[in-house]
This record gives structure tokens, sequence and C-alpha cells, in this order.
């Protein structure tokens, strides 16, 4: 649930997670074609204002997942993953995205515990949330829940239905019913007709890199989303928090802390030798995300 809404509350993501108490984002972002950072080497980046304020830790080509250096050229249809203060997302999301623009009208299918909670979440957040439901009985339930939001009785895969909520184009369709062959149709249905993006929850693991090859944008699988949190607290140690790039099941992305007895503490970066294919995006010091160079020294408790 918490996944969906901070998707639908960052334009233009298909991946989200937070670290350091929600202050730093972790975010995943399609980059368009025409967005100001294509051709852009990394190292180049620095002419955007409030660079300091983000870094990008690994980049999606096609099925290769690069972690990037400062010669590393972003291109067309890359995801870029990126490590964001939240108060410098304002200024990022123009860099990746010159369209990106405030979630205006979201169509939720599905009255099941996920899409009535996430409508009510957003009936307060957006101005036109519509829930459509093909059970009758669900979606007059659903309508007793929901204070602002539209209630639909039918099926998300007839036209007809919308028609009278989608005179402009919507923001979001999300894909919530327990029919995950329903949320596949609707999605690509919505996609094609009048949804810029579309967002499917699947119980299935395995078919989260398949969707995104047939056109969804943003795959939620709450199962993955769960062994990540249970794995917080079965791995021992420093890990405080512990994400996968859910359809890439061999990135990961992981906060800890530096404890006294770490064989990092009181070293300058450079001397410090990290796994083969990993790489530091940023330090949490007395509250404040400092994106480290080679000759930052780590003290216990960053």
């Amino acid at each position: 649930m918490d996944s969906i809404l901070k998707v639908i509350e960052t334009p233009g993501a298909n991946y989200v997670a937070d670290f350091a108490e929600a202050s730093i984002l972790f975010r995943g972002f399609h980059v368009p074609p025409d967005a100001p950072i294509v051709g852009r080497k990394l190292q180049e980046l620095k002419e955007f204002s409030s660079t300091d304020s983000f870094l990008i830790v690994a980049v999606q080509r096609k099925d290769e997942m690069l972690i990037p250096t400062g010669q590393t050229q972003i291109e067309p249809e890359d995801t870029i993953f990126v490590l964001v203060a939240r108060a410098g997302l304002p200024f990022f999301l123009p860099i990746v995205n010159r369209r990106a623009m405030e979630t205006q009208r979201v169509i939720i299918y599905g009255a099941t515990r996920v899409g009535t909670q996430l409508a009510q979440l957003l009936e307060k957040r957006v101005k036109v949330v519509v829930l459509v439901e093909p059970d009758e009985d669900k979606a007059h339930l659903a309508a007793s829940r929901l204070t602002e939001a539209t209630i639909l009785h039918g099926h998300a895969t007839e036209t007809e239905i919308l028609k009278e909520v989608t005179s402009e184009a919507v923001d979001f369709f999300v894909g919530a019913a327990e029919d995950e062959e329903a949320n596949i149709l609707s999605c690509l249905l919505a996609k094609k007709q009048y949804a810029r993006k579309t967002i499917v929850i699947t119980k299935e693991p395995d078919y989260v890199p398949i969707f995104g090859s047939i056109g969804m944008d943003v795959v939620i699988n709450p199962r993955l989303f769960t062994v990540s949190s249970i794995l917080q607290h079965i791995i021992r140690g420093p890990i405080l928090s512990m994400v996968k790039l859910f359809d890439r099941s061999e990135a990961e992305a992981i906060e800890m802390v530096v404890e006294k007895e770490s064989k990092m503490a009181d070293k300058a970066l450079r001397h410090v030798h990290f796994p083969k294919g990993s790489i530091l995006g940023a330090i949490i010091r007395k509250g404040e995300m400092i994106l480290p160079h080679g000759d930052f020294v780590v003290a216990s408790g960053d």
C-alpha cells in the first residue's frame, strides 16, 4: 500500500523505497528520449542545480544492471535509480522528465482491501479518484467507507462505464482486483486508451519481469516487499533496512550503521575495499545527507 501511494505521489517514478526514516528517497525513473539528462555523462550533471542532493547509483539498460561511474552516459529508455534528499526531489524531477506532472486523476479497479484503502488515502490528496468494482455488494460496501471518491459498479474492461470520468487523461490506473487476469487486461486497455501510467498488483513474483515487457509501468508484488521487511529482522548485524529492486532480484539497496568494530570506521573511503558491483550512495551524519568523496572519513555511528 505504502509503495503504491509513493509511486502515485512521485511523478514519473516506477520504483520507490525510503531510507533514514524517509529523509532519503530511493526512486527509480524511466528516462524518456527528451529528458534533459539524455546523452549526458554523470560527471556533467554538476551543471544542474542542487546536484549535491541526489546521486544516481544504478542504471538499468535493457537486461543489464550497471553501477555507474562519472563516465557513464545516460541513454534513452534507461531506468535510473536515484538516492535523493526529500527536500531535493522537486529539483531533480525536471531533470529526468520535463513532462512530469502532479497526479490529479486516478482510477482503481477492484474494491479489495488494497483498492479500498488506497482510495481512502488518495481521496483527500488527489482531485479525482474513481473506484471500479464488478461485484455490486462490494461496490456498495466501498461506497459506505469512502467520502470523496466516485464508486462505479462494473468491469474496468467495459469502456462505456468509464466514459463519464475519462473525458480527460487519467494519470494512473491501478489494477487491484483479486482476479489477476482482469488486472492485466484492464491495465493494458487503460494504457492504450486513456491512462498515462498503469500500476498492476500481482501475487506472483515470477510474473514481475514479464509485466514490464508488455507495457505495465509499475508492478507491485506485496510478497516481495514483505520478504524484504522480514529479512531486515532475520539477518543479524548492523542492517537497518534492505530492499530489492523487485523485478531485478539480484540487485539490493541496504541501509546499515557503521559500528566501532567495522573495518570502515575511521577510514577514508578510498582505502575501503567495497565488493565488486557495489556503490556507496550516501551517508547520514547527525541527520544530514552527505554524498561522500574518496577522501571522506567514515565514523562509527554513520
